[in-house]
C-alpha cells in the first residue's frame, strides 16, 4: 500500500497492481478449491457433524470469496493511488447488489440467502474493477489481468460444479490439484523457470 500510495495511477503503480492481482488470485484458487474440497471434513474438525448441511453452502461462498478477493484488491490500489470514484462506485454496488439480492431472495432460500447475495454482491465489486481495465486499462495491463481472472473464475465454477455433483472424495481432487499446477504454470511459466535455471549455469 505505501509503493502504491507513493506511485500513484502511473505505469509502475499499474504494474503494481498487475503482479499484486495476480498472486491473489493464484493463490485465492489454490485455496479456496482445497477448502472446497475438503469442506466436510473441516466442518467436522472444526465443529461437529450437526454441522454438515452448511457443506453444501460452502461452494457458493467460495465463489464470493473468490470474487471479493479480486475486488479487494483493485480496492486497495484505487484508495492508494487516490482513484475515489471507482473506489466508491465498486462498494456501493457491491453492497446495493448485496442487500437486493438478499432481501428478495431470503423468502424463498432462507438463510442461504446471504451466500448468494455475498456472491453476487461480490461479483459487482470485481466486475466494476475487470470492467475498467477492459475499457480503460493499457494492453499490457488487460493481458495481464483479465486471463488469469477469467482462468480462476473457469477453476472455481469447476470446484462448485463437482462439489455439488458428489463425485466422490477422490474424484473430485483433481480440481485442487488442477489448481496448483494452473497457479504454478501462470505465475512461474515454463520459460522463465528455464531461462532463470540457464542463468544460474551460466554464474556457475
Amino acid at each position: 500500500y505505501p509503493q502504491i500510495a507513493k506511485s500513484g495511477d502511473t505505469e509502475e503503480g499499474r504494474k503494481m497492481l498487475s503482479v499484486s492481482f495476480k498472486m491473489v488470485s493464484l493463490l485465492s484458487v489454490v485455496v479456496l478449491t482445497g477448502l472446497i474440497w475438503l469442506r466436510e471434513w473441516l466442518i467436522h474438525l472444526a465443529y461437529s457433524d450437526k454441522f454438515l448441511p452448511a457443506a453444501q453452502i460452502m461452494p457458493i461462498q467460495c465463489l464470493g470469496d473468490y470474487a471479493y478477493m479480486l475486488g479487494m484488491t483493485f480496492s486497495v490500489f484505487c484508495m492508494g493511488a487516490g482513484l475515489k470514484r471507482r473506489f466508491l462506485l465498486g462498494w456501493v454496488g457491491y453492497y446495493g447488489v448485496m442487500l437486493l439480492v438478499f432481501f428478495v431472495s431470503m423468502p424463498t432460500l432462507g438463510l442461504m440467502a446471504y451466500s448468494f447475495a455475498y456472491m453476487a454482491g461480490a461479483c459487482v465489486l470485481a466486475g466494476v474493477h475487470l470492467g475498467w481495465v477492459l475499457l480503460r486499462g493499457a494492453p499490457g495491463q488487460r493481458m495481464a489481468i483479465l486471463p488469469v481472472a477469467l482462468a480462476g473464475g473457469l477453476v472455481m465454477l469447476a470446484a462448485a460444479g463437482i462439489a455439488k455433483a458428489h463425485l466422490g472424495f477422490f474424484p473430485s481432487a483433481v480440481i485442487p490439484i488442477g489448481a496448483c499446477l494452473l497457479a504454478s504454470y501462470l505465475y512461474f511459466p515454463p520459460r522463465v523457470l528455464l531461462a532463470r535455471l540457464r542463468a544460474g549455469r551460466n554464474q556457475n
